[in-house]
């Protein structure tokens, strides 16, 4: 029996002391910072986290947000790619130049700050971005716009962060001219910069109180305003409704793209010159009648600039 009781007390030693390390060891960064001393303890976030390769990248190159700090996981310098090694080196030159903290840290930390989201070793504390106000100026049409039929893209409620994402990716690519959101539309968050491939810390996006007076007066100074929607819904409307195939540019035009699930409200729709919708090429059943938004507007944007080359 006594036996027993110094094992239970060996037992009991043993557990505390292996307590007392973990705490200790859960205080600190174990990895080796760039210096080769131990890394502090990662700070409060500051601002926000956004993560992701592309994202974080896009963030450095753009130098549109302040950056706190920087999470990496331990062994990405080690990971092949050409953009994550670029991303890796932009990393150690923007450290050395603004004294910007590198924290190595584990799987699980840049889980939880992505949600478990695809954050591929990388994340940054950075200040949010905000929208940009739309001036007067922003109306004009210059000589250089009348020559190349610049295309806007106004968002009617996206409410989706990866549709919102989705779309902007699509509208830098396919060379749009500016985006402009009405207040309804979501926020540009972490979410949205991973889902837009960093295309949201490149390009400016603005917001409008109301979508529809943005329109009205784009219309004023010029700019043809172009709907979007299932040609169903505008079968007892005055307004002409095309293929996207068919349609041809013929001056500065503003795209409109309406919400996921209710299209274009009425106050839109009365603004529009005419509506454009993409056919599709087979059958469809009762259950599937409609692309998702941001492939929508892909395809809308690539055949409006198709067909402006043509003009």
């Amino acid at each position: 029996a006594k036996i027993g009781c110094d094992q239970e007390g060996l037992i009991a030693s043993y557990v505390t002391m292996f307590t007392t390390v973990t705490r200790y060891y859960s205080r600190v960064v174990k990895a080796k910072s760039s210096s080769g001393g131990y890394a502090e303890k990662v700070p409060k976030r500051k601002g926000e986290y956004i993560y992701g390769v592309a994202p974080c990248l896009a963030s450095i190159l753009a130098r549109r947000r302040k950056i706190y700090h920087i999470l990496m996981k331990k062994d990405l310098n080690m990971l092949e790619g050409s953009l994550k090694s670029m991303t890796v080196d932009k990393i150690s030159a923007y450290r050395k130049q603004h004294d910007t903290k590198v924290y190595d840290v584990d799987k699980e930390k840049l889980e939880r700050i992505s949600g478990k989201n695809a954050h591929q070793g990388i994340a940054m504390d950075v200040e949010p971005l905000e929208f940009k106000t739309v001036h007067a100026e922003h109306y004009e049409i210059c000589k250089d716009q009348l020559d190349n039929l610049p295309v806007r893209l106004a968002l009617d409620d996206i409410h989706d962060p990866m549709n919102f994402g989705a779309i902007l990716r699509c509208a830098y690519y396919l060379g749009v001219d500016k985006i402009i959101t009405g207040r309804k539309n979501c926020h540009l968050s972490p979410v949205v910069s991973k889902a837009s491939a960093g295309v949201m810390e490149l390009i400016p996006v603005y917001s409008v109180p109301s979508l529809s007076n943005f329109l009205q007066k784009s219309h004023v100074h010029g700019w043809d305003i172009i709907g979007t929607g299932d040609p169903k819904i505008f079968k007892h409307s005055d307004k002409l409704v095309y293929s996207c195939a068919d349609f041809f540019l013929q001056k500065p035009t503003v795209l409109v793209i309406g919400n996921e699930g209710a299209g274009l409200n009425e106050g839109i729709i009365r603004q529009c010159t005419a509506v454009l919708s993409i056919l599709p090429c087979r059958g469809l059943p009762s259950t599937f009648d409609s692309l998702n938004v941001a492939v929508a507007t892909g395809v809308i944007l690539h055949s409006l600039q198709a067909n402006k080359s043509r003009t």
